[in-house]
Parts: C-alpha cells; structure tokens; sequence
C-alpha cells in the first residue's frame, strides 16, 4: 500500500473596498392602486435627482412589486374576516459609486433629508476580485507545502512527489464586511448634517478571500 501525506492549507488575502452599494427600498400603501403606484414613483423620482446633484448616476431596480394587501382577522364568533388595506409597492433600489465614506455621508443625509422613512442597507465591495482569488490560492498551496514539511520531519519521512491537488471553486470565498441597517425617519436639516458628518468617519474591515487545497504527498 503507498504511504501518503494529505495536508489542507487555507490561503488568506485582504483586499480594501473600492465600492460603496447603499440599497434602499421605497414603499407606500393606498387603497387606490394608481395613487400606490405614483407614492412610489415620486419617491425614485426624488431620489434620482438628489443622486444626480451628488454626480451619482447608478441608481438601479433590483425589484419591484405591487399586490393587494389583505389582513385577516377573527371575531367573536370564529368566523374569518378579510379586510382590504390598500396596494402594497414596493421599489427595491441599489446605488452605488466609488468607495469614498465622505460620499457615502451626503448620500445617506440626502435620502434622509428628502425621504420619508427610508430603509437602508450598506455594503461594501470589491469590483475586481480574481487576482485576489489566484493569490488565495497561491499561499493555500505554500501553507500546505510547510505544513507538511513540519509533519514529515515529525514523523521521520521524507516527502516524495506530489500524488494529487484537490481544490473546487466552491471553496474559494469572499468575505465582506457586514452590512449595516437601518430606518430612518424624516431628518430636519440639523439632523441631515449630522448624520453626513458621522459617516464621514467610518473605518471599514477589508474584504477577505479565502481557498482551501488539499495536497497529498508521496512519503519515503
């Protein structure tokens, strides 16, 4: 039977952001399904052209609905009611642009500012992650060939060539740092400023790429 050494390594590489995606959803409820509809589309209206002020162009759909709203409910006697509150749209919308948190400030104190209740989310990315990925890679590999090194000498063997490399795209991820959430209610021109201001000094995590290899040796 060939005696074999199998060491998995884990290659890491951190990469900065160099984009900011703030997504918003937009919603409204009116028993008139046309009103319903125009709430929502004066809102993307609203936003589109604070955007623009902001030199921001990329401001995407990423859904859209609008359906009945029925609330259910039972009286006294059991018997089921349904009652009509109105049609539910909902616009699902992305923005994004280069990472600058000073950007993302007025960004967010602009949406803050013109819309009522808007529910944001902000993530940040990289646009371009392959030559991360292949470095990833590179130093699961190295990793490896230590490792097994280390045990081979352990174990009073020596390392033979190389039987086999396992590796599957699945394996290789990246990691971003967590989004951050929240609702904000109708801002006064102070309170804009403020949270323009505060953003200015957010201090993001890089994003992080990891692989894993699995390598199996040949020992004498």
């Amino acid at each position: 039977m060939e005696k074999i050494i199998r060491v998995t390594g884990e290659g890491l590489v951190n990469v900065k952001p160099d984009t900011i995606e703030v997504g918003l959803l937009l919603e409204a409820l009116n028993k008139n399904y046309g009103k319903s509809l125009k709430e929502v589309d004066d809102k993307v209206f609203v936003l589109r052209e604070e955007m623009k002020k902001l030199g921001i162009e990329e401001v995407k759909t990423q859904s859209f609905s609008i359906r009945p709203r029925i609330n259910a409910y039972y009286k006294n006697n059991n018997k089921r009611e349904e009652v009509f509150e109105g049609y539910a749209t909902s616009h699902d919308i992305v923005i994004r642009f280069p990472f600058d948190t000073k950007k993302l400030g007025e960004v967010v104190g602009a949406i803050s500012k013109n819309i009522l209740e808007p529910r944001l989310s902000i993530n940040f990315l990289a646009k371009d992650t392959e030559v991360a990925k292949k470095n990833a890679l590179k130093d699961a590999v190295t990793k490896a060939k230590v490792d097994a090194e280390v045990l081979a000498e352990a174990a009073g063997v020596k390392l033979d060539e190389i039987l086999s490399i396992n590796h599957s795209f699945g394996e290789v991820r990246v990691s971003r740092p967590r989004k951050a959430e929240f609702m904000s209610k109708e801002a006064t021109y102070c309170e804009e400023a403020s949270i323009g201001s505060s953003l200015g000094g957010v201090n993001v995590d890089d994003i992080k790429i990891t692989a894993n290899v699995t390598i199996e040796w040949k020992i004498d």
